[in-house]
């Protein structure tokens, strides 16, 4: 099974972004993700442009497939949104770049764009590696994590 499809069965989990918001993963590997939100009106404030958290969680759950893949479970410990331009698409789409990896700290710039090519926002996240392995439910059979 491809660590995309992996991602999605692993992630269905996180409801709120997956069921509710309706965040999909387009890809995933090993400190890579993308995701795509196609938005609706549940997704806009009151000036009719994208709503801040509907944003902030498509870049949540693209910063959570990205560091949990192949290693151990990672939370977010901060994180840094800037709203560059409003959308005028109908698409939503985040992808990663992983900034640097200590170990015990990780940090990703996640890249928010829409499908008119509008460079929407940037969320930089730093995570925090948990001691104890994860269980039940591995990505993949290599580590004894996430793994790739």
């Amino acid at each position: 099974m491809s660590l995309t499809r992996e991602a999605r069965e692993y992630f269905k989990k996180d409801l709120f972004a997956t069921k509710v918001t309706g965040v999909v993963i387009e890809e995933a590997d090993v400190n890579m993700a993308r995701c795509s939100l196609a938005l609706t009106p549940d997704h806009m404030n009151a000036l009719s442009i994208p709503m801040g958290g509907a944003i902030y969680t498509l870049a949540d759950l693209t910063f959570a497939i990205a560091s949990n893949i192949g290693g151990i479970p990672t939370v977010t410990m901060t994180s840094e949104i800037t709203f560059r331009k409003p959308s005028k698409g109908r698409k939503l789409y985040s992808s990663t770049e992983m900034l640097s990896d200590d170990g015990r700290d990780c940090w990703f710039l996640i890249t928010i764009t829409d499908d008119e090519n509008i460079h929407v926002a940037d969320v930089k996240m730093h995570g925090r590696r948990l001691q104890k392995k994860q269980k039940e439910g591995n990505l993949t059979e290599k580590n004894d994590g996430f793994s790739a």
